[in-house]
């Protein structure tokens, strides 16, 4: 029985080793924004650097004079009209037609 587990056992190794090599001797590739291979250490040099921003953002937090608070009822407004501009562009036959059938509505 121990004879027959251990064989069982390096013929599975040995078609894990065969069949997927690079599982086992596999390389970690690295890459940055642009999509360009690094090395480890210019990866984790831009790992510890985002690491820093977002903890200081996260840390500090939004404040009252920030300039990224925007009035939402004017950002509403401004892509409402955004839509309708985009909208006069198309025929209105490329449109989506809004179905309104009041039988599926109660149901």
């Amino acid at each position: 029985m121990k004879n027959t587990l251990s064989i069982n056992f390096f013929a599975i190794l040995f078609f894990a080793l065969f069949y997927q090599p690079t599982f086992v001797f596999g390389v970690t590739i690295f890459f940055d924004f642009n999509d360009n291979v690094i090395t480890k250490a210019q990866y984790e040099m831009n790992a510890s650097d985002r690491e820093k921003n977002l903890s200081m953002k996260l840390r500090n937090g939004y404040n009252v004079k920030s300039n990224v608070w925007i009035d939402p009822i004017k950002l509403r407004k401004k892509r409402i009209e955004q839509w309708r501009i985009m909208r006069s562009h198309y025929s209105p036959d490329s449109l989506p037609i809004k179905k309104e059938n009041s039988s599926t509505k109660n149901k």
